[in-house]
């Protein structure tokens, strides 16, 4: 049975349902738990970022996981490979960590955060909203996302490329009404084009090249095609 091997379930007609959940249509009526569910009772902010990131999307991770814990907040991520791996190991030492998974319990992924898994589960809290046998397929990581964004007060994008799914945990953020925070990289870094892309879009001052003085002055850079003018009401 789920309780013989640790996994507790929370359906969403019980207190310590994540509220903002509740707002979707398609909400997952069961989340299946391993660990300390008292963790949701706690003020949570979430940390994403790209699979495959570099040494400075690491480093910041960390550092801001740190400050988080040693401030009392519980930090959530997705065990993925890279950024959220990092965010995930850092607050399991530091402090109070939740990681949201895609798949069952019984499919760790990836393979290679097995040892992790168990020391959240032991000391922290995971959480999924697929039964333990079910393995993780693409469909369920925007799924984990919304889970990972709904049970906190904000999301830290640390490094996120264009295409990267942390993206999508930040739109998700946004439509809930919740804080976005986005560290800016470099601006020849492809691991960075998402992060700034969404800082450029936020706030008209945050600048990546002379292109966008321009732009914001109203005219238009050569060689360029049209573009809207950013919004700057």
């Amino acid at each position: 049975s789920l309780a013989e091997r640790g996994v507790g379930v929370i359906t969403c007609e019980d207190s310590n349902y994540p509220a903002e959940l509740l707002q979707f249509e398609d909400k997952p009526f069961i989340l299946y738990t391993l660990g300390d569910q008292s963790l949701l009772d706690t003020p949570c902010v979430t940390i994403v970022g790209s699979r495959r990131c570099t040494r400075y999307g690491i480093e910041q991770t960390k550092k801001i996981t740190r400050g988080l814990c040693e401030h009392g907040f519980t930090v959530v991520s997705g065990l993925a490979e890279g950024i959220d791996t990092a965010a995930n190991a850092e607050a399991l030492q530091c402090g109070k960590t939740i990681a949201v998974v895609a798949g069952g319990f019984g499919h760790v992924y990836p393979p290679s955060n097995k040892k992790l898994f168990d020391e959240i589960a032991k000391k922290g809290l995971i959480i999924s909203q697929f039964p333990p046998q079910k393995q993780a397929i693409p469909y369920m990581f925007p799924l984990r996302n919304r889970i990972m964004a709904a049970i906190s007060l904000a999301t830290v994008v640390t490094e996120a490329g264009e295409k990267s799914g942390a993206l999508i945990t930040a739109d998700i953020a946004l439509s809930l009404g919740k804080e976005l925070f986005v560290l800016p990289g470099n601006v020849t870094s492809k691991s960075s084009e998402g992060c700034n892309r969404l800082i450029k879009e936020m706030q008209g001052c945050m600048i990546t090249g002379f292109e966008d003085i321009l732009l914001a002055l109203g005219v238009q850079p050569k060689g360029q095609k049209e573009q809207p003018l950013p919004n700057l009401s």
